[in-house]
């Protein structure tokens, strides 16, 4: 028995007809009844709620029922194995009124201007305390000409006011004082100061440096030698790198953002305030000379230690360290 193969339409898409009008209104009319079924389930407040504004927005609230809703509607409950989500409205003020009252949207508190000051000042003292301590050396050595005569009464007054005359050592022991037995050890322990000031209390940090930097100061107006002089600068150079790591993070922590920048640049004008001081000490030296001059810049020290460790607050979880 012969079979013959039915042969294929010259025009393949004759295979499937192109869907007619009538089709597509059909499949529009299904979906529009289909409609009702997700709100099925809503009460007649959520009902009206729906229809009267067009801005209102649908959220899934889990509740308890034994009707069956559409598989799109369908999902489980994290509270209860047994909740099912049906639609609630919620218009766009209801949200922003439970959005408002959050905890997680409340704003930040803001620092008032007591608050900066209970931190800031202590901390500016402290700053220009180091700045002067470090720059006063500059203006308490003289190399001009009419100081280096013979003739007595005039050497006695430049050994009063000039350390160098006193001491007697050269510019370039003066400038080994100026830079490289100050630098070095501060360039060395800035790199370990911003470490310790993570880790450890802050506030015994600066505290403690300022309080070593004190007493290099003092030293060197009791010194006797060059050497007393340099020992007591490289002592002071590694002091001062722990002053502003620690300052600058307990103002970032302590003070708010959007009060930030303007503790920052209180605290920033330490450098000018006592570099202004430190070319000041020319009339100390003149009336006092060196020596007491460079305790006076001790003494500003010792109150700067003092005013920080009554006003500066704790420093939190890091007191036990």
């Amino acid at each position: 028995m012969n079979f013959r193969r039915r042969p294929y339409p010259k025009d393949a898409a004759a295979c499937f007809p192109r869907p007619s009008i009538k089709c597509i209104f059909s499949l529009v009319a299904v979906n529009i009844l289909a409609v009702p079924h997700t709100t099925a389930f809503l009460s007649p407040a959520s009902e009206a709620k729906l229809s009267l504004s067009s801005r209102t927005r649908t959220e899934f609230k889990p509740v308890n029922t034994r009707h069956k809703l559409p598989r799109f509607l369908h999902q489980e409950s994290e509270a209860s194995q047994h909740g099912r989500w049906r639609l609630q409205a919620k218009t766009p003020d209801e949200d922003m009124s439970s959005t408002a009252l959050s905890p997680s949207n409340k704003p930040e508190s803001t620092s008032s201007l007591k608050d900066i000051l209970i931190i800031v000042f202590p901390l500016l003292l402290v700053y220009i305390s180091n700045q002067w301590s470090r720059a006063s050396i500059y203006y308490l050595v003289d190399f001009a000409t009419g100081a280096s005569t013979n003739d007595a009464a005039s050497n006695a007054v430049s050994a009063y006011e000039a350390m160098n005359i006193d001491l007697q050592f050269t510019q370039s022991q003066y400038g080994v004082l100026a830079s490289t037995a100050f630098t070095v050890l501060f360039a060395l322990s800035s790199l370990i100061a911003g470490n310790l000031a993570d880790k450890y209390n802050r506030k015994i940090l600066t505290l403690a440096s300022c309080a070593i930097w004190t007493v290099a100061t003092m030293a060197q107006g009791q010194a006797q030698s060059y050497d007393q002089v340099l020992a007591a600068r490289i002592i002071m150079g590694g002091a001062c790198a722990f002053c502003v790591p620690a300052a600058y993070s307990l103002i970032a922590e302590k003070i708010s953002k959007d009060k930030a920048a303007l503790a920052n640049s209180i605290y920033g004008s330490g450098v000018y305030l006592g570099g202004g001081l430190a070319s000041l000490s020319i009339l100390l030296d003149e009336n006092t000379g060196w020596r007491d001059t460079l305790e006076v810049i001790g003494l500003f020290g010792v109150l700067s230690v003092l005013v920080s460790g009554v006003l500066l607050p704790s420093d939190g979880d890091r007191d036990v360290k």
